[in-house]
């Protein structure tokens, strides 16, 4: 990261930011809105956070992730995170390689895809 210009540095801070606010409003309980870190064509594919859930991670506990690697598009409008995530199922602890884009949509950086591990 120590080669990255002040903004491409200030919008990947932001996208680390809004994956960890993704996660603390994924979890049961949280009365926060997940499809609101969804790009509207993304976010328009659940019917709500239950479904989003269920779908793509299924009933785990997570329990924490840990950013691993990332890409910045040439023109700054998208960026990929691969991520390692931690999560208990069912008494086991599983960690699990995921990959998420965001684009800036709106001023703010909104997951537009899951597991995406094409990096450029």
């Amino acid at each position: 990261v120590s080669g990255l210009e002040r903004a491409e540095m200030n919008s990947l801070l932001q996208a680390r930011q809004a994956l960890s606010d993704f996660f603390q409003n994924l979890k049961p309980g949280s009365g926060g809105d997940v499809l609101g870190f969804l790009a509207p064509e993304l976010a328009g594919r659940y019917v709500d956070k239950a479904a989003l859930r269920r779908e793509r991670f299924g009933a785990e506990t997570y329990l924490s992730f840990e950013i691993i690697d990332f890409r910045i598009s040439d023109d700054g409008g998208e960026i990929k995170l691969r991520y390692f995530l931690a999560e208990a199922s069912q008494g086991t602890a599983l960690i699990r390689q995921r990959a998420v884009t965001f684009r800036d949509s709106g001023g703010a950086w909104r997951i537009a895809e899951f597991d995406n591990f094409e990096f450029d």
